[in-house]
């Protein structure tokens, strides 16, 4: 018997896979499990932006604990609840991370994108956070689903911002004074922790 990679595949996922739709709710909902998996088992908040809807696809219950409202109302308003819970400055310094952190991924190969974060620390009601941004699924080139965990941050000031991969043997810090991003070799420590 001569084997072949389709038989390696369940027959039903050939059906799946075929109807594109379909496929693209399963995986949506498989992510929304994962992250939802992630948020219960970890102190750690988590959350999931379409960029092709521009919506808020999942939010986890810790966050709505952190704000003091429910999971409803913050699902209601969708990415606006964050106007409610960040001060003007540190809207302004993420709006400006943002836009540094899409011009950097531009530049970058095709293939890298994906495996490159965004961490950085602000002010979130009467929190402190740091969160770390990464893409999920990245289609010609562009950004679609994106993850953010959030946790407590041990720094006392915004900003802290870093542009990291698990490829690269170097990691680039973003100053919002200068308005640019330098390079800096990572640590042995650093590479380790990777691993």
């Amino acid at each position: 018997m001569e084997l072949k990679i389709k038989d390696f595949f369940n027959p039903l996922a050939e059906g799946i896979v075929s109807n594109k739709k379909k496929f693209h709710n399963i995986l949506i909902d498989g992510v929304k499990r994962f992250a939802d998996t992630l948020a219960k088992t970890t102190d750690y908040g988590v959350y999931i932006f379409d960029y092709s809807k521009r919506e808020l696809i999942y939010i986890s219950d810790n966050i709505a604990q952190w704000c003091g409202i429910s999971l409803k109302e913050i699902k209601r308003k969708g990415y606006d609840f964050y106007l409610e819970y960040i001060g003007e400055k540190d809207l302004k310094m993420l709006l400006e991370i943002n836009n540094a952190a899409l011009d950097f991924y531009k530049q970058l190969p095709e293939n890298e994108r994906i495996t490159y974060s965004v961490s950085y620390d602000f002010h979130f009601g009467n929190f402190m956070i740091k969160q770390h941004f990464s893409p999920i699924v990245i289609e010609n080139g562009e950004i679609l689903l994106a993850a953010c965990i959030v946790s407590e941050s041990s720094s006392k000031n915004s900003g802290n911002i870093i542009m990291d991969s698990t490829i690269s043997k170097y990691r680039y810090e973003y100053s919002l004074d200068k308005k640019n991003g330098y390079q800096k070799r990572k640590s042995n420590s650093q590479k380790e922790k990777k691993k």
